[in-house]
């Protein structure tokens, strides 16, 4: 695996994962501001979405997929969920919650608060408790 770049900020990094029979996947690790009504965060997300777009058509790579937070309900009433989409569309990038089913009702939980965020779709998932978590999302 190897680094293709980091956006300045540090909310996004592209990755990429080559693999002996020569396929080559693209990763972007990503994590979207939080909402606010302020020209920053229009722009932040606007910076986020370049930053993948300029690395899908630049990249030699198989298939692409976007890891991380990305802070905005996945909801048509979302303005920043439709800018997503719209760029997800257009590179041809599924959400993975269309092609695979499942019965879990959330991809992030924070127990302290009991907040969490819906999706009716992960094929699978697994918890990784062997390092330290400073986060206080699990």
């Amino acid at each position: 695996m190897s680094v293709i770049d980091i956006m300045q900020n540090g909310r996004m990094a592209a990755l990429c994962q080559n693999f002996p029979n020569q396929y080559k996947l693209l990763m972007f690790i990503v994590y979207f501001p939080c909402k606010d009504n302020t020209v920053d965060y229009q722009n932040d997300i606007s910076d986020c979405l370049g930053f993948m777009e300029q690395y899908v058509q630049m990249s030699d790579h198989n298939d692409v997929i976007i890891l991380g937070d990305l802070n905005f309900e996945c909801h048509c009433n979302n303005v920043r969920y439709k800018a997503f989409l719209y760029l997800c569309e257009e590179l041809h990038v599924v959400r993975a919650d269309k092609v695979c089913g499942s019965n879990i009702d959330f991809t992030y939980f924070q127990e302290s608060a009991l907040h969490s965020s819906v999706s009716n779709f992960v094929h699978s998932y697994s918890l990784c408790e062997d390092t330290v978590n400073l986060s206080d999302q699990c």
